[in-house]
């Protein structure tokens, strides 16, 4: 069974295949997953910007990152754009958005990327998915 489960917005559809909980794809090239990582909130957000060759947040930056409800709780919410360079896709002209939520030692992430017109369409389905992530009983 998923960790996880969320309402799924209409015009998401399930990525075949997939290892990672919730994948789902959209439009021509856009893709939404949630997934896991070990380590901090901020080397994670260093990543994330390094994939749109964004330099690495301050601890201010990282402070002044909007908040979206996820997870019976607040995750940060980065927004970026650019050319995607990332270690499985690359994708020029794309848009990322990242929720994501530090919970000991690990980090819950739902991430959105497709090309930014696509991804503009999406902002709102993706917070309202968001806000209705859970983990699994």
């Amino acid at each position: 069974a998923a960790p996880f489960t969320a309402t799924i917005p209409s015009g998401w559809l399930a990525k075949a295949g997939s290892s990672k909980p919730l994948h789902h794809t959209f439009g021509t090239e856009g893709e939404v997953y949630v997934s896991q990582l070990g380590g901090t909130l901020k080397g994670s957000v260093e990543i994330w910007r390094s994939e749109m060759g964004m330099p690495s947040p301050s601890d201010a930056d990282l402070a002044a990152l909007p908040k979206v409800a996820m997870l019976d709780g607040e995750a940060v919410l980065l927004d970026m754009s650019g050319d995607m360079k990332g270690m499985t896709k690359q994708l020029a002209g794309a848009r990322v958005l990242v929720a994501a939520q530090q919970s000991g030692s690990s980090i819950t992430f739902a991430k959105l990327v497709g090309k930014a017109a696509d991804v503009e369409a999406q902002k709102a389905a993706f917070v309202e998915f968001c806000k209705s992530l859970r983990r699994a009983k």
